[in-house]
């Protein structure tokens, strides 16, 4: 079934609107977020139903509690650590026997393209950069691949 479409309809939705809004704003609101995790939750709901496992709601949860650590540290917003729960949980839903390489695919894509970023935002005086983008932009490499 396609059930894992839903959510990366949804995502290639709000993908450009929220790249910008993290670009401009330094956010990544509740309100586009949300969506995707309604669309998420509905097929991870539906998983199970057509003899799925039921991982992708855990990989969503493990991927919230631990990038939240990061987030008590002040490393990430909470828009982020929000954002990177639903790509890693959208990621597992794909119907792929490597969906534990994709997650990893996804986490370095997002370093090899952060880290020019945080170099060059470095070099003018920045301390802070918005990974919205590149969180983003890891994912669809991760689902390209």
């Amino acid at each position: 079934m396609l059930f894992w479409l839903g959510p990366l309809l949804v995502l290639a939705a709000i993908s450009v609107p929220l790249a910008v809004t993290d670009l401009t704003a330094w956010r990544l609101p509740n309100v586009l977020l949300l969506p995707g995790y309604i669309a998420f939750a509905v097929s991870a709901a539906l998983r199970p139903a057509t003899g799925g496992e039921p991982t992708p709601m855990l990989v969503c949860f493990v991927a919230l509690g631990g990038v939240s650590c990061l987030s008590l540290l002040g490393a990430i917003g909470m828009g982020d650590v929000k954002l990177i729960g639903l790509l890693a949980g959208c990621l597992e839903l794909l119907p792929s026997a490597n969906a534990p390489p994709l997650l990893a695919i996804a986490a370095g894509s997002t370093l090899l393209l952060v880290a020019p970023a945080a170099i060059v935002a470095s070099a003018y005086g920045r301390r802070t950069i918005a990974l919205g983008p590149f969180l983003l932009a890891g994912f669809w490499l991760a689902v390209l691949v």
